[in-house]
């Protein structure tokens, strides 16, 4: 949103906040991921997981996604 609009219009999520631990307060299967190496086996456990899963990718708030590609 901040590259496309200059301001974050829908949310503005703050860096590092550790979803992961809502989602294990509510009973869901919970993970954090903050290098590469760490998603795929994450992911696995998430699917593995019998219920509801959440796996939280830290990623670089500063690293713009190339969403202009793909709004036609």
């Amino acid at each position: 949103m901040r590259l496309l609009y200059g301001e974050e219009l829908v949310a503005d999520l703050a860096p590092g906040t550790r979803y992961d631990l809502v989602a294990a307060a509510l009973g869901v299967h919970g993970e954090l991921v903050e290098r590469p190496d760490q998603l795929g086996p994450a992911l696995d456990r998430a699917l593995a997981h019998d219920g509801p899963a959440l796996v939280n990718v830290l990623t670089d708030p500063d690293d713009a996604y190339p969403r202009r590609s793909n709004l036609g």
